[in-house]
């Protein structure tokens, strides 16, 4: 993975922690987890009943971004996200355990440097279809405490990952995670929202486990173990950053150098020795500080509008102990169902996810190496119309 040249390295990642209030975090609280238990039964109910009905009427109306096709879109995008499959290529251990040691009866080790494991773990990422790969040490604390189903996740000297009803067990010698980023179809998403966004983050959900799985059973058959994972087990946005990916942004998401946000991530935590990638800076924080663009533009307001990246924290789904700008993730999911197929409006909007042009590659590294402009440069991105919604014929018509 190459950064453009005004991409720096960091000894350390680019965000703050309070150690004291930086616990493992409870999966069961995220707003998937517990939306009912923070809004209420009866409103729950009502916005999924508003949500259906809204499907229902567009559908009819034959509404652009909404119609038939565009759902059609969305619904074949979840082929993989929405069945077996990603169950099966989530597993914590081989499901091809008989192939496996068909390949490799002897469980032979991969005998290389960590430089050269590191350089051959990335190619294959790459190979099975990541567009950014990172490495990094594996920092417990970015760890969930229980998965979504209460099942505490810890860690213990087995040789092997160990899945129960009763728990979750990752190996001591498993040091080490790789983060991936994998792409989502910048047309599509600059629709947000309608089904077609929608459809752009379910394919990379679809891609996800197909990405992390493979990687997964490449490092198995090398000989050792490897747990891929999608958004569970732990957080992927600090494990990004960790690993050189990008950093994060007022909206709570990794802006990547080349891609800003608009990918999604997946990470294999593994017992293979491997170098690691340095967190990076290319001036994210310091530019979210004036632009406030995602915050500005979000209909739910569920974005912080504060100058400044803060500890105090919106609700219970918010990771305590980490300086940033924390969502309030309730008002973001209660828009999803609004607009009945997810936002990104917040991934539209955003300066750093324009299309990869001359013009912009010269606006990110001034950002990058001075902070003298960013206000100009957030003022001309409204100025220009950047991040204006694009009609759905535009993609059909691509």
């Amino acid at each position: 993975m190459r950064h453009p040249w005004w991409v720096k390295t960091r000894p350390e990642p680019k965000y703050e922690i309070r150690a004291e209030d930086y616990e493992r975090f409870d999966a069961r609280k995220t707003v998937f987890g517990s939306f009912e238990e923070y809004v209420g039964e009866v409103r729950a109910r009502q916005l999924f009943e508003q949500s259906r009905s809204r499907r229902v009427a567009a559908l009819a109306a034959d509404e652009p971004g909404l119609s038939l096709a565009d759902r059609a879109l969305a619904f074949g995008a979840q082929t993989v996200w929405q069945s077996e499959a990603q169950q099966t290529l989530y597993s914590w251990t081989s499901p091809r355990s008989p192939a496996l040691e068909a390949l490799n009866p002897e469980r032979r080790r991969l005998d290389v440097s960590p430089e050269q494991a590191a350089r051959i773990v990335k190619r294959a990422a790459r190979f099975y279809g990541a567009l950014m790969v990172g490495i990094a040490e594996l920092n417990r604390s970015h760890v969930y405490s229980h998965d979504h189903r209460g099942r505490p996740i810890v860690f213990r000297d087995t040789p092997e990952p160990v899945v129960t009803d009763e728990e979750l067990v990752i190996p001591e010698s498993c040091r080490w995670v790789v983060a991936l980023a994998v792409r989502q179809d910048w047309t599509a998403v600059m629709g947000a929202p309608n089904a077609l966004s929608s459809a752009a983050v379910a394919l990379g959900y679809s891609t996800m486990p197909v990405v992390a799985g493979s990687l997964a059973e490449f490092i198995r058959a090398l000989g050792y173990n490897a747990i891929p994972c999608g958004n569970d087990t732990a957080l992927s946005v600090p494990i990004a950053i960790d690993a050189g990916l990008g950093e994060f942004g007022r909206h709570a998401r990794l802006i990547t150098p080349r891609y800003g946000s608009n990918v999604r991530l997946a990470k294999v935590i593994c017992d293979l020795p491997m170098s690691v990638d340095r967190p990076i800076d290319f001036g994210v924080v310091e530019f979210c500080m004036v632009c406030k663009k995602c915050a500005l533009h979000c209909p739910s307001g569920a974005i912080s509008l504060e100058r400044e990246p803060s500890f105090e924290t919106r609700g219970p789904w918010n990771r305590a102990g980490v300086k940033m700008w924390h969502e309030d993730a309730v008002k973001c999911f209660e828009q999803w169902h609004r607009e009945t197929t997810g936002c990104s409006i917040c991934v539209r909007v955003c300066p750093y996810n324009h299309a990869d042009t001359v013009v912009h590659r010269a606006v990110m590294a001034a950002i990058a190496t001075t902070t003298l402009f960013n206000r100009l440069f957030a003022a001309a991105d409204d100025l220009f119309g950047y991040g204006r919604q694009v009609p759905p014929q535009a993609f059909w018509a691509s």
